[in-house]
């Protein structure tokens, strides 16, 4: 048993000799293997051999184009990197005191809402349990600030704690210019620098005069911790976080400006990563997997198979730890050397005439050593014993406390110093008198030490950029020997499906990604937004002072330039009011520009696609076809009037067609000399012309086809008076009684012993793509009987002799279709003929034809990438306008919003300009398949292009309504003029009344047309259909009729009726639309308040038109700033005599006293300046 299943499976190969056997097993074959997907191994042999440019265009060019774009990229990055240095600093603000040591940093966010930026001059006052500030300003000479997703610091300097904070008044005074006026903020951050102890004032809102509720001014409540966890704030937070710092691609553009990782080398690090994506990608390109490797795992709904999984672990074991390692060098590494204190620099910057200098200590006696240890002199403070010691603790958020009271040590410290005041303040502070008496020594706590974050040694950069280089060094060679082992044409194919799927990971993978991390951590984990200075702060020297530093005293002899702060004034309501009228036509008159500017290249673009399907060589095409295949070289020109339309009958010697003779007639002797081009002078068909017409210019796709629609026998049944005499009758075509069978020669009965005859068996429509075709008297089928005129001329000729004998065409054939296909290479346009001759129960023919000539190749000229640009324009108007509808749609609400007919025209040609788009790629698509067919058969096959002539033709009926209402539009663009004003006016008052109107008349012409059509249907061809009865007497509305056909075939009725169809329609019911229109005309004239006042706008756009370029001759005196809101316009010049009096004193004590400030003159004489003489309390703080 065990021997005949061996055999079964194992099989002698045919090496196998005396020496050895070699046998052939496939039972152990997936068992044995392995899933490992090995990737394409390299014939360096090959490569080095065929390593040449030109023989490897595709990579070499690749290689080049991304490392000169790249190059440009590191430049841009390099220079973004320096330009960030500046936005590391702190701007003090320009009103604060020297003389306050006390520190605040104010972090402000500028939303990403568009406009969102303000060049106006924004104010706030800060308000906490213990103190509130005064107006303070946020400005900065050496930069823009509160620009759109800006981050801005500023220094504010007070002269104590502020506690707690409570809320934060802001506003600016819209004194920007455009759309620079308002004001978006996303949030403002508050650090105590003292404490590091943060708050946030969540405001996500507009301060604009056009925006929201309109208010330029918030009051805003510290955020609490409900508000820290609310879902739009961390999802909108963790985004933009994500966005900008996570996302590698993104990141170089958004990158944070405190971040470790520059621009630069997250610029490299995509490039790396985009050539180990393109190695691993290149390496299992086309790859065949082991058997073992192909059977899927089902997993639920999903279902992988161990190659996919191979392929994946291998791809991120080659990319994933190589990128992992050198962006977290990047990224954590310190850097060599600290940078000085942002808040330093801004804090000394605050003091311009101060500067450091170094102080002996002194040692406290024996019995204190203690307390040296535990306290430093820069946290000792002086009180007066008068009341119990208490000390405000400035760690926000706590009320006062009391603190550690120890006796005073005399002689500790330099009395002298302290009596000659060092200021007050945390910091070093402002000179006051220390009191005379008994002191309480305080010790203020140590500042929080913050907790560093891990980071690896500087050196570690270096390390990056190391393994950095040479990892994209390997992978761009590996990638190119890849490329020079696959080929142009794969490499090309390889290279489209690595950027579609780069692109899509770019693009729409990894925000999926960073969304869904938001939602997750603001749903679930609802963790307040991380601290962004961490970092930041890390990388920077300790802002204290060191314990053997202070700040010396102002330059004696300086004038203060402390100003004093005005109160707070809330904006004026008229000004406010005044402003937001300018700013809203400013936005009005900028959103006429964009609509006219997008709306005038929207339409360019639809016309070029529009005219761009046709061609000017179409018409000339057309009419040579018309020429060789309808009437022939040796025909008459006669022409019949259908609808209004000229149409020219098949003609053969002169005489129509009409009957089945005089078409085998046309057959013979027009249709078969055109489509065989001429041959040479010995008779000789020439073999360069197979194919061609006989003009030599279209080439024939397949070849013709007549094919015969046919209805059934023994449908009709002959009335029984002529039962004995007429044998038999036939119908009118219909697809019930479409006949379908198969038939022998002559239409007789099916025998299968004698050979087919294709031309007798019916082909169904499927079989060779024909479609329906819409006929004067009936719908025919697309199916039939077929004959192909196929082969060299007398074969034709000879078939057609045949048919005729036997014939093919009899009292039951309905309709004879001539299908024919070309192909004009020096136009490149194709043409699709159809001859239709429909053979009538009553006996006669009636002939039409039809000549598509269809523009393919719409890219294969000089205008094709104007075109293609073009379609790329439309796609991107299409998805603007959808936004945009919708948008007004979800403002205005859905029936207010229809109501408007410019809004149901937006939306006629949002669909028409979608259906276009969906037919343009249809008939692409079936137009490749069609020609893709055509070329493997060698150019010998049939194509219909029947098919897409139909789809050509609905194309054009969608880019004719399109571009019918696109220009109808510029109505709508001119409704600033008040006359066009009026007009759309009038139209939109007297709707209702032509609406009713419109319903009178037509009961009237239905009546009409009904009358005529009844009397005239059976003499004249203008009324033998009801559809063309209506265009006859639209027609005689116009004074276009032939009188004497109504009375040579009615003579009583027929002038009688005419006479009352003109009286009634012309001169009666066309004057009461008239009558209609001028009154409501009339009507909105004289009352103003109907007419728009759209024209107003065109006033202001020239004025601002004249002040742009400079025609403005009104005096600046004169002018008003509209903008500015926040101040009166009577201003009282007695506001600022205080200030002036404060000026005069310190110029006093400049001069006369040699002192800095006046103040220092009071304190000389035992006073201060201010001083309450009720006051027990001073307190001095002294700073190491």
């Amino acid at each position: 048993m065990s021997i005949l299943y061996f055999f079964s499976v194992f099989v002698v190969a045919n090496n196998t000799t005396y020496e050895a056997q070699y046998c052939s097993c496939t039972h152990l074959t997936s068992f044995a293997s392995t899933w490992i997907v090995p990737p394409t191994p390299l014939d360096f042999n090959y490569i080095f051999a065929n390593a040449g440019f030109a023989q490897n265009l595709t990579i070499y060019i690749t290689t080049i184009v991304i490392y000169v774009v790249f190059i440009f990229i590191l430049l841009w990055a390099r220079r973004r990197d320096r330009k960030d240095l500046l936005k590391l600093g702190v701007t003090p603000l320009v009103d604060n005191n020297p003389a306050h040591n006390y520190y605040y940093e104010i972090v402000v966010m500028t939303g990403q809402r568009k406009a969102g930026g303000t060049d106006s001059k924004v104010s706030f006052i800060m308000s906490g349990e213990n103190e509130e500030t005064s107006v303070r300003d946020f400005e900065d000479d050496k930069r823009k600030i509160f620009r759109r997703g800006a981050s801005d610091r500023f220094l504010m300097a007070v002269p104590g704690p502020l506690g707690t904070l409570n809320y934060m008044r802001i506003w600016h005074d819209n004194s920007g210019k455009g759309k620079m006026q308002g004001w978006y903020v996303k949030y403002i951050a508050i650090r105590d620098i003292q404490t590091r102890e943060r708050f946030y004032f969540i405001v996500n809102q507009w301060f604009s005069v056009v925006e929201d509720d309109g208010q330029i001014d918030r009051l805003i409540p510290v955020a609490g911790r409900e508000q820290m966890q609310n879902f739009s704030h961390l999802f909108s937070n963790h985004t933009r976080k994500n966005f900008n710092d996570g996302h590698l691609w993104f990141s170089i553009i958004g990158r944070p400006p405190g971040s470790r990782f520059t621009r630069v080398q997250r610029a490299a690090c995509c490039l790396m990563f985009l050539w180990l994506e393109m190695l691993v990608n290149i390496m299992f390109y086309q790859v065949a997997p082991p058997a073992a490797a192909k059977s899927p795992i089902e997993i639920g709904p999903l279902s992988l198979s161990p190659a996919q999984i191979s392929i994946g672990v291998q791809a991120n074991l080659i990319v994933f730890p190589v990128s992992l390692l050198v962006v977290q060098f990047f990224r954590k590494s310190r850097p060599r050397n600290m940078r000085q204190s942002r808040i330093k620099v801004a804090a000394l910057a605050n003091k311009p005439k101060r500067k450091l200098r170094r102080r002996p200590r002194k040692t406290a006696p024996a019995n204190y050593s203690k307390l040296e240890d535990f306290a430093s002199p820069s946290r000792i403070v002086l009180e007066e014993s008068n009341k119990p010691p208490m000390m405000i603790n400035p760690t926000a958020g706590t009320r006062a406390e009391p603190s550690l009271v120890v006796p005073p040590v005399p002689g500790t410290y330099d009395e002298t110093a302290v009596q000659g005041g060092q200021g007050a303040g945390y910091l070093g502070g402002e000179t006051s008198p220390t009191p005379q008496g008994d002191a309480t020594v305080l010790i203020q706590p140590d500042k929080p030490k913050r907790r560093k974050k891990f980071s690896f040694p500087w050196w570690c950069v270096i390390v990056a950029w190391i393994v950095l280089l040479l990892s994209m060094a390997a992978a761009t060679t590996i990638t190119i020997f890849y490329g020079i082992q696959f080929g142009n044409t794969e490499t090309s194919e390889w290279l489209c499906s690595i950027i579609i799927s780069f692109v899509f990971g770019i693009f729409l993978t990894q925000p999926i990604k960073i969304l869904l991390l938001a939602t997750f951590i603001a749903c679930i984990v609802k963790s307040p937004n991380a601290d962004e200075d961490t970092e930041m702060e890390e990388d920077e020297e300790e802002f204290d002072l060191g314990n053997d530093e202070e700040y010396l005293h102002t330059v004696s002899g300086s004038v203060s330039t402390k100003k004093r702060k005005l109160p707070y004034k809330p904006p004026d309501p008229e000004a406010l009011e005044r402003a937001r009228e300018q700013r809203v036509k400013e936005i009005k008159m900028y959103s006429i520009f964009r609509e006219i500017f997008f709306y005038v290249v929207y339409l360019w673009v639809v016309l070029v696609i529009s005219y761009g399907n046709s061609d000017p060589s179409a018409y000339r095409m057309q009419e040579d076809f018309f020429n060789e295949l309808v009437i022939g070289p040796d025909s008459v020109h006669s022409f019949n009037k259908l609808f209004g339309i000229d149409f020219l009958a098949f003609l053969i010697d002169g005489k129509q067609i009409n009957s089945h003779a005089s078409y085998w007639a046309y057959l013979h002797s027009t249709l078969v000399p055109a489509i065989y081009p001429q041959t040479w002078y010995n008779g000789d068909p020439s073999p360069e012309l197979d194919g061609f017409l006989k003009n030599q210019n279209a080439f024939i796709l397949g070849y013709p086809v007549l094919r015969q629609a046919r209805v059934k026998m023994g449908e009709c049944e002959v009335v029984s008076q002529f039962t004995n005499i007429v044998p038999e009758c036939n119908v009118a075509y219909s697809f019930g009684n479409s006949d379908e069978g198969d038939y022998g020669p002559g239409w007789t009965l099916y025998n299968t012993n004698v050979t087919d005859r294709p031309q007798y068996n019916f082909t169904a429509w499927d079989e060779i793509e024909s479609y329906p075709v819409l006929g004067r008297q009936a719908v025919y089928a697309g199916g039939g009987y077929l004959a192909k005129l196929q082969g060299s001329k007398v074969e034709v000729e000879a078939l057609l002799d045949q048919l005729f004998e036997e014939a093919w065409f009899d009292r039951y054939t309905r309709g004879v279709f001539l299908e024919i296909a070309f192909f004009n290479a020096q136009v490149n346009l194709f043409g699709v003929i159809d001859l239709v001759a429909e053979f009538l129960p009553t006996g006669g023919v009636e002939t039409f034809y039809r000549i598509d000539i269809i523009r393919l190749f719409t890219y294969s000229n000089g205008f094709g990438a104007v075109r293609l640009a073009c379609e790329i324009l439309f796609l991107g108007f299409i998805v603007f306008f959808i936004v945009r509808e919708i948008n007004n749609m979800r403002r205005t609400g859905v029936k207010k919003y229809f109501k408007d007919f410019w809004n149901m025209a937006e939306w006629i040609i949002i669909a028409c300009a979608i259906g276009a788009t969906v037919v343009y790629f249809y008939r692409k698509y079936v137009t490749d398949n069609l020609l893709e067919e055509f070329k493997a058969a060698g150019g010998t096959q049939r194509i219909n292009l029947q098919y897409v002539a139909y789809w050509n033709e609905l194309l054009t009926y969608l880019l004719g309504v399109v571009v019918f209402i696109g220009t109808l539009k510029f109505i709508k663009l001119l409704r600033f003029n008040k006359r066009i004003g009026i007009l759309s006016t009038t139209i939109g008052s007297c709707t209702k009344d032509l609406f009713h109107f419109g319903i009178m008349f037509g009961i009237f012409f239905l009546a009409y047309a009904l009358a005529f059509y009844k009397m005239y249907a059976r003499s004249l061809y203008d009324f033998s259909d009801f559809i063309f009865t209506l265009e006859t007497l639209s027609a005689a509305m116009l004074g276009k009729f032939s009188y004497d056909g109504f009375v040579q075939n009615n003579r009583i009725l027929g002038p009688i009726f005419f006479f009352f169809f003109m009286i009634t329609i012309t001169f009666i019911l066309v004057n009461m639309f008239l009558t209609i229109v001028i009154e409501a005309f009339s009507s909105v004239k004289r009352d103003i308040t109907r007419q728009s006042n759209d024209y107003e706008m065109v006033d202001f756009m020239i004025g601002q038109l004249k002040k742009w370029v400079g025609l403005n001759n009104k005096p600046k005196s004169e002018e008003k700033k509209p903008n500015a809101v926040t101040e009166k316009d009577n201003h009282d010049p007695m506001s600022e005599f205080p200030e002036k009096v404060d000026q005069l004193l310190d110029c006093i004590a400049k001069v006369y006293f040699d002192a800095s400030q006046f103040e220092e003159v009071i304190r000389g004489m035992g006073g201060s300046k201010g001083d309450n003489p009720k006051t027990t309390k001073k307190r001095m703080i002294l700073t190491g």
